[in-house]
């Protein structure tokens, strides 16, 4: 995953021609008024509960997947459907990426993760010495 502008940005690979992606999702229920309209068969935008956006776009040689958002979490929900779809039956392509995972990243939310944790229990600890 890429980190560029604020932006988070992971590829996927494809062994094929990635569908459309409006038939790919054709089961995602459009909310937008102008939904009838859609005729962008290469770029989708999924708007999660939390206004999080993720975007698909799709290579012009149909064999790469860009997902991108502004937070890195949010590509998840999008990337472990949209693998399921490309790789299940009906599809049958081989997925891959070349994208690096932002290890340092991660390794940082996982230190501050378990820093809060630990001034929790210390907190509590406090707490519960001055409550007896």
């Amino acid at each position: 995953m890429i980190k560029d502008n604020d932006n988070f940005k992971l590829v996927l690979s494809l062994d094929g021609p990635c569908p459309s992606l409006l038939e790919l999702f054709s089961d995602v229920e459009l909310t937008m008024p102008e939904a009838g309209q859609l005729t962008n068969t290469k770029q989708v935008t999924f708007i999660l509960r939390n206004q999080e956006t993720v975007s698909l776009l799709v290579s012009k040689d149909d064999l790469k997947v860009r997902f991108q958002a502004n937070v890195a979490s949010a590509i998840q929900l999008v990337l472990t459907e949209s693998y399921k779809r490309l790789t299940s039956s009906k599809y049958n392509l081989n997925v891959s990426s070349s994208t690096k995972l932002p290890t340092l990243d991660l390794t940082d939310a996982i230190d501050k993760h378990f820093a809060y944790r630990s001034e929790i229990l210390s907190l509590r600890k406090t707490l519960e010495d001055r409550t007896y």
